[in-house]
């Protein structure tokens, strides 16, 4: 069952984040924080057992094609995305090896993609809610086309439908909801940061173990 969490937090953090833009004329570079709400259980863990696994707040790092979550939680660390690999790297506080996941594949098969204008209000901006329904549940995205994004970066990102919603909403989403075998996650932007940022903050350890994700 912690396999199954650990994935499931995976998940929750590959799906999120592209490029916001206050100015709206470029893409975003700088740092998103996100509060992250757990409901329900996974197996024998509690929605609070999973909480202190991967946290309650989430920062988020965007320059280009690369991205980089930074978790608040005991066991996840974090997770980098390197667009020239079309791979997902990720750090766990109990291990010295770093796994990684090939982007250009997606495990889950969308059943059915749903657009809904005026859905929601997040930080200001009237969002419309894009709703994916997949084998593995429904994940809910709300965005403002304001927040643009590059969708030409991500193209590649097939994993868990990246590039799917992408290609309809071009924007980054400011609140995004995943729902399916009896856990709920949910994610809410609380502060935009644009800023410079160093190449550093996007580099891998060159001397650590890395290992294909199972």
């Amino acid at each position: 069952m912690k396999k199954y969490a650990t994935s499931v937090m995976l998940m929750l953090m590959a799906i999120i984040f592209l490029n916001v833009s206050p100015a709206f004329s470029q893409n975003f570079e700088g740092k998103v924080t996100y509060n992250i709400t757990v409901k329900g259980n996974i197996g024998d863990l509690s929605a609070e057992q999973i909480t202190t696994m991967m946290g309650d707040k989430m920062e988020y790092y965007i320059k280009g094609g690369n991205y980089k979550n930074a978790m608040s939680g005991k066991i996840m660390q974090w997770q980098i995305y390197v667009n020239k690999d079309n791979k997902l790297y990720e750090k766990h506080n109990n291990s010295d090896t770093i796994l990684w996941t090939d982007c250009t594949t997606n495990q889950d098969s969308i059943i059915n993609i749903e657009l809904n204008k005026n859905a929601g209000q997040i930080l200001g901006y009237i969002c419309d809610e894009i709703v994916v329904t997949t084998m593995a549940g429904v994940q809910k995205y709300y965005f403002n086309a304001k927040l643009g994004i590059d969708t030409s970066l991500f193209e590649r990102h097939k994993y868990n439908s990246w590039d799917e919603y992408v290609k309809l909403a071009k924007a980054v989403p400011l609140k995004f909801y995943l729902a399916g075998n009896g856990i709920t996650f949910e994610c809410t932007a609380t502060k935009i940061q644009p800023m410079k940022l160093d190449d550093k903050v996007f580099q891998l350890p060159a001397d650590a173990v890395y290992s294909e994700k199972n």
